[in-house]
């Protein structure tokens, strides 16, 4: 997994290229069950299938799985923050009517 060195952007980039995949399907995983408690069983087994078959498979290493899922963590608790009063949020009101 970690037999060479990281040592040029091309490389890095590599790295944490599938890091997008782990943090749109938790974020999506996230708010579904958020929205739909009963079914949170569901979506946090989808993740979990998704993560052990990209890392069994060798399609992605152990960092992006770990990148993604705290990227969504951070992002979903920023939204619930961002939306907590929307009523007292002018930036949110904008274009509703």
């Amino acid at each position: 997994m970690f037999d060479a060195p990281i040592t040029t952007i091309e490389h890095a980039k590599e790295f944490f290229q599938g890091m997008g995949y782990y943090y749109v399907t938790t974020l999506i995983a996230l708010f579904w069950s958020r929205w739909f408690p009963g079914w949170r069983w569901f979506w946090q087994t989808s993740v979990a299938i998704i993560i052990l078959a990209t890392l069994f498979t060798g399609q992605h290493y152990l960092p992006d799985p770990i990148g993604g899922l705290a990227l969504a963590w951070f992002s979903y608790h920023v939204g619930l923050w961002c939306t907590a009063d929307a009523s007292q949020n002018p930036v949110l009101e904008v274009g509703r009517s």
